[in-house]
């Protein structure tokens, strides 16, 4: 397992498989972000950092399909940078899930998440979610590809 200490370096997540969606968490909560990381990684390239600074430093990149988010990252933290990525996610293409024990739906909702779930969240129901998303997006990409042709 990597160590969770800080952001992975940019230059090594091209070092690694193409073939897996990368997958942001941006948590402060370490033993979350570890089992999300542990239960999520054989699907995805999991990135995980723990706060909004080093998850900007993150958020280009390549292949980058869905970022896990606490909002209530200390000092609004968390708010701030879904602000930040609802300005960024039709043209990077990726989606915000909100995962937080602070039940603030509506207002995640109308700042861009996709979906909101409360804590604790299981890993199965994220992997699940996840998976919706992957496929969805392998769709559009496709149709794309035959309406280009």
């Amino acid at each position: 397992m990597m160590p969770l200490q800080g952001p992975l370096p940019i230059a090594g997540i091209f070092l690694m498989s193409q073939s897996k969606p990368s997958l942001l968490i941006v948590d402060d909560d370490l033993p979350t972000l570890e089992l999300y990381q542990r239960e999520l990684s054989g699907d995805y390239l999991v990135l995980t950092c723990q706060d909004g600074s080093q998850a900007e430093q993150l958020i280009e990149t390549p292949g980058l399909c869905a970022i896990i988010l606490e909002p209530t990252l200390s000092g609004g933290e968390g708010w701030k940078l879904l602000s930040h990525l609802s300005k960024l996610k039709n043209r990077l293409n990726f989606s915000v899930i909100l995962c937080s024990s602070s039940d603030e739906r509506k207002r995640g909702m109308k700042e861009g998440a996709l979906v909101f779930l409360t804590k604790p969240v299981l890993p199965a129901t994220l992997h699940s979610l996840l998976d919706q998303i992957v496929t969805e997006k392998q769709t559009q990409s496709n149709q794309r590809l035959e309406r280009g042709s």
